[in-house]
């Protein structure tokens, strides 16, 4: 299994995360990641996060959230904020890629999971 840290590179069909800072490098506060999703692709299973607020920076293209809900789509440049307790998902419903900065606080093991 490899380590989280910066630099890291999932590439996957629909999606492609560079890790930017993790936990172990933020003393637990942060994992951050630069994430391209391709055009259209599949909407993840809705999920909640507790203890966790996510940030997402959109600095291409568009997402579409659905947030206890509500489906919105925004466009670059915009931040979205997701609180912890907020049933969530997100994807890319258009047709060009869309580049997020994805920020989560505090860490806890999310560079774990994506691993």
């Amino acid at each position: 299994m490899r380590e989280p840290r910066a630099g890291v590179v999932i590439d996957g069909d629909q999606v492609r995360m560079e890790f930017v800072v993790t936990s172990a490098e933020s003393d637990g506060v942060l994992h951050q990641m630069r994430v391209t999703y391709q055009p259209h692709s599949d909407l993840p299973p809705s999920h909640i996060h507790p203890a966790q607020d996510e940030t997402f920076e959109i600095l291409e293209g568009e997402v579409e959230f659905i947030l206890d809900g509500v489906v919105t789509t925004f466009a670059a440049p915009t931040v979205v904020e997701v609180p912890s307790g907020v049933v969530h998902q997100l994807h890319n419903g258009g047709d060009a890629p869309a580049t997020l900065l994805w920020s989560t606080r505090p860490a806890l093991r999310t560079g774990e999971f994506f691993l």
